[in-house]
């Protein structure tokens, strides 16, 4: 099959390109299409021609955007199936133009958060074959407002990336990319600076590093807290994280929005996939997927917290849990009970489930 991959990028991030290997693992052959880094090409040319100056870059890309459109239908007239990884700046319009030559693919990474910013974020899955979303809640108001079919898909790791390398060194590690701070995002989230401190009232044996598009990282004293300068490791490289995670105990994480449902980031498989225990904000769903309640009947595969005091508190008992084994909840134990599941959520998974809606 040839797969026309349309994603929001202005290079092969890493993701993608753990998708593509994962596509091209299971046989078939993938066209990689960076909208971001398109547009801007393909603007920066057409001002050129018209000796256009002084635009800004999103004046440039909207520059690009007819012949970018007109690339893109090509693309899908060659292709079985594109997938449309986001992509907020291709109209809907186009997308419903591709649908009528080749299977349609919609996945969003960014939502509930995306809907709240995206203007196409309903119509563009609507005008799909299938549209999935990282949150079930999303992928049935995609259903309800237009999508042939709405389907919750979490995202996956590479365990060719992410797998454990060397042994516990400090108690606590938060590899993050934005600060999500309360000046900002409200209450809608958790401002991770308040994560870090609550963290540090507990343990100093912390790292934290930043990631992303940001060079100085998130945490860095100079973006979050003074504080945190003697814990700040500095930027990580997405495929050295696998190091950061394996480094620490616990693992913290979490999330834009706290109003999905089964809504899980990438960030949560990696640290799975290093068999590490994963410590994340609590979202409707969590538990049933990892048992995460310490007094379940399910063996815990994540600690989960819902509240900064709360965090504080699962920290503690977890770094003072000392008997390992089934039904216990040392580090240790959640990480391992935890890897033992994470194979069903690797990128190949992920993407036999997309395949096997349109085959």
């Amino acid at each position: 099959m040839k797969i026309a991959f349309v994603a929001s990028a202005y290079t092969k991030a890493e993701a993608f390109a753990s998708v593509i290997k994962s596509f091209e693992r299971l046989g078939h052959k993938v066209y990689y299409y960076p909208v971001y880094q398109k547009s801007f090409d393909i603007g920066t040319q057409e001002c050129a021609k018209t000796r256009k100056t002084g635009l800004n870059d999103h004046e440039i890309k909207q520059a690009g955007l007819p012949q970018m459109y007109n690339e893109i239908f090509a693309l899908a007239t060659k292709c079985d199936m594109m997938l449309i990884w986001k992509a907020e700046n291709v109209h809907p319009e186009i997308v419903r133009r591709c649908s009528q030559v080749t299977k349609t693919v919609y996945y969003s990474w960014d939502d509930p958060y995306q809907l709240e910013l995206d203007e196409y974020a309903l119509s563009r899955p609507a005008a799909c074959h299938v549209a999935f979303s990282w949150c079930a809640k999303t992928a049935r108001i995609y259903e309800a407002t237009g999508a042939k079919k709405g389907l919750w898909l979490p995202p996956g790791y590479d365990p060719e990336v992410h797998y454990e390398d060397g042994d516990p060194e400090v108690d606590v590690c938060f590899v993050a990319t934005n600060t999500y701070c309360k000046e900002i995002y409200g209450d809608k989230c958790f401002d991770r600076r308040d994560l870090v401190r609550a963290i540090l009232d507990v343990t100093k044996s912390v790292e934290l590093y930043g990631q992303g598009t940001e060079p100085l990282g998130w945490l860095h004293p100079q973006h979050g807290d003074p504080s945190f300068a003697p814990y700040y490791k500095g930027f990580i490289q997405f495929a050295e994280s696998r190091k950061a995670y394996s480094r620490a105990k616990l693992c913290i994480s979490s999330h834009v929005r706290r109003s999905g449902q089964k809504y899980f980031n990438e960030r949560t498989f990696q640290v799975i996939g290093c068999k590490r225990a994963l410590v994340v904000d609590d979202n409707p769903g969590h538990d049933d997927m990892f048992g995460s309640r310490l007094d379940s009947s399910i063996f815990p595969r994540c600690y989960t917290y819902k509240s900064v005091n709360e965090l504080k508190d699962v920290v503690k008992k977890a770094l003072s849990a000392t008997k390992e084994g089934p039904g216990f909840v040392t580090p240790k134990s959640v990480g391992q009970a935890a890897y033992g599941f994470s194979k069903e959520y690797t990128w190949d998974r992920f993407c036999e489930k997309i395949l096997k809606e349109v085959e």
